[in-house]
């Protein structure tokens, strides 16, 4: 796929959407401004918003279905591809141009930037906001590799088997969602580690988040991947391991990380927000 998209692409888009959704829409395009893991348009209104009428954790789409068939009407011969948080427009010639579907600017505090995300300690909340900006976390997990995943499964299983305590917790779903930070956490710790270094192996590459977390937490910033601007460890449930790992550390004694524990019983693991 070329870059930057034909003009032509955006603003055909843009005239089919603003003849769906009327004149209160916020419709962008980042034609020379587009970052990494950024849609290509972004829409901010009322209808493409999952917690606007009561939309919001419906898990099946229909709200942006309900706009890609508004959309496709317009369209002609494109084809629009519904995705989580996005619309593919797929034209003829096989270009993509990826459309964000935002939340109106006025239901997200005139959020502008990424740093704004920060005052947010909810991770379920987040992604909202960040496709908000035309950035979706779906492009970001699309391009991580199996070391990748595997380690960020393995941080994730290491977090529940060390802190985990149904006493103090409740139920496994309330800990994974409050205190156990996101997978997509551990993904942007090892995509950032693999950029820099190379990994043979998955063991490798998640003793090494392990050790960084240890080591550097709280002493800098995580700037996300996805979403510049962002401090990933703003989001409380990092915090709240920050907390624990002080009382039951990563580190044995003589200041080495504990072992990971490859077992191969499955464990809980998050929904996708």
């Amino acid at each position: 796929m070329s870059f930057p998209l034909p003009k032509k692409y955006y603003l055909l888009v843009h005239d089919a959407a603003r003849k769906v959704l009327g004149t209160d829409a916020e419709i962008s395009a980042f034609v020379s401004s587009k970052r990494k893991f950024q849609c290509d348009m972004l829409i901010n209104a009322s209808a493409t918003d999952p917690e606007m009428t009561g939309r919001a954790g419906g898990g099946d789409h229909s709200y942006q279905r309900e706009f890609a068939v508004g959309l496709q009407r317009y369209l002609g011969s494109c084809d629009v591809v519904v995705r989580s948080r996005r619309l593919d427009v797929v034209f003829m010639d096989r270009e993509v141009l990826q459309l964000a579907l935002g939340a109106p600017r006025r239901a997200i505090n005139n959020l502008q930037r990424g740093e704004e995300i920060n005052g947010e300690p909810d991770w379920t909340r987040r992604n909202r906001l960040r496709i908000s900006l035309g950035y979706d976390e779906d492009l970001f997990t699309n391009v991580c590799d199996l070391k990748m995943n595997i380690a960020a499964r393995l941080m994730e299983k290491f977090v529940f088997d060390t802190y985990y305590n149904s006493t103090y917790h409740g139920s496994v779903e309330q800990f994974m969602q409050r205190e156990s930070p996101p997978v997509t956490y551990w993904q942007a710790h090892g995509y950032t580690l693999a950029r820099e270094y190379q990994f043979d192996h998955h063991v490798t590459l998640a003793g090494t988040i392990s050790q960084n977390f240890a080591k550097y937490y709280g002493e800098f910033a995580f700037d996300n991947p996805y979403c510049p601007g962002e401090d990933l460890n703003t989001i409380s449930s990092v915090q709240w391991l920050c907390k624990a790992w002080k009382q039951i550390p990563m580190e044995d004694e003589e200041g080495n990380v504990r072992e990971l524990q490859l077992g191969t019983k499955q464990q809980p693991s998050h929904p996708q927000s």
